[in-house]
């Protein structure tokens, strides 16, 4: 639903207003309040990029049962420092800067929002904030997840050169396990050095560390059977009306798999890629007609192939992009 110019119950017309849509979860927290105070609906129709995530950061910070017609309409058209001091407590050095570099496509997690206060509130990642024309969620969730020994310029500067940085630390876990280095020492040693440069080497050292898988994964994981014909491939592909079908072509080649799995009546399939010498790892579980399972089944499905050894790839996609950056650097 979007608003350019509307009345509600009143003369008075409405300045020109944002999308309701890009309220994301706040839509279902503010319908509660809405029902008894359909007046704030005119607040709501005129929030601005900016006031929205205002508005969805002082919401992200207070319990349900505390939220009030009050609160809400301050948020949306009183002060951001008055309002949002009433609820932080104080008000970190930054915060107007950083919602105003906040993308206006939609609202952030609530968790996130709390995530961008507490990164204020660090002497490294805020001073990376305060230079940043546009922050992203993505940046956000990566700054977060960064052991204190990693908030370092020389891991800042990689974030903008490759994908998937905020699973990075799971990365690090990953190749920890497999080489037998000690996590806590590995992050220290990342942590001293001054140069991008210097981390891309580091972790390549230990990538090539890593046997190469010379064997591919057991037929049977869990609950999972291996499908390597490609007739029974596209037959799966057609009658669950999905891309299945499209991946014969690198199955053949040696660089996907594909498993099924029916327990507890659920149909899904996985999706395995090969990522160098860093081994097998799942690109994505799905239902038929390429649905999204529920996150609990999800969560049970992925521990099941990590117990065999087979990460996410998005856990390791941040070490699978440094390796393929430091190679393609070096050809330039």
């Amino acid at each position: 639903m979007s608003v350019t110019m509307a009345t509600l119950g009143n003369d008075r017309p409405l300045r020109p207003g944002f999308l309701v849509a890009p309220l994301g979860w706040l839509n279902e927290y503010l319908a509660k309040i809405l029902a008894s105070e359909p007046e704030l609906l005119a607040s709501l129709f005129e929030l601005t990029p900016h006031r929205m995530h205002v508005l969805g950061l002082g919401v992200a910070h207070l319990e349900p049962a505390l939220a009030s017609r009050t609160i809400i309409e301050n948020l949306a058209r009183r002060s951001p420092q008055t309002s949002l001091k009433q609820i932080l407590s104080n008000w970190p050095r930054g915060l107007d800067r950083a919602l105003h570099a906040l993308l206006d496509t939609t609202v952030l997690a609530p968790e996130n929002y709390r995530a961008l206060v507490a990164l204020l509130r660090d002497k490294a990642t805020a001073t990376h904030l305060h230079h940043r024309r546009v922050i992203t969620e993505p940046l956000i969730i990566a700054l977060a997840a960064l052991p204190p020994p990693l908030r370092r310029p020389a891991i800042f500067k990689l974030l903008d050169e490759i994908d998937g940085m905020d699973r990075l630390v799971a990365g690090l876990r990953f190749l920890s396990d497999r080489t037998g280095v000690i996590f806590d020492r590995l992050i220290t040693e990342l942590g001293s050095m001054d140069q991008p440069g210097q981390v891309r080497a580091r972790i390549a050292v230990l990538a090539e560390r890593l046997p190469l898988p010379d064997r591919l994964p057991a037929e049977q994981l869990g609950t999972f059977g291996r499908i390597d014909d490609p007739a029974q491939i596209r037959s799966l592909a057609k009658s669950w009306h999905n891309c299945l079908g499209k991946s014969v072509h690198e199955i053949n080649e040696g660089t996907s798999l594909i498993y099924q799995s029916t327990a507890d009546g659920q149909p899904v399939a996985a999706l395995l890629a090969r990522a160098n010498r860093l081994g097998w790892a799942i690109v994505d579980i799905k239902g038929p007609k390429n649905a999204d399972i529920h996150p609990a089944t999800a969560l049970r499905h992925y521990e099941a192939f990590a117990r065999a050894g087979i990460p996410r790839l998005a856990d390791i996609a941040a070490i699978r992009g440094l390796l393929w950056h430091r190679h393609y650097s070096r050809r330039r």
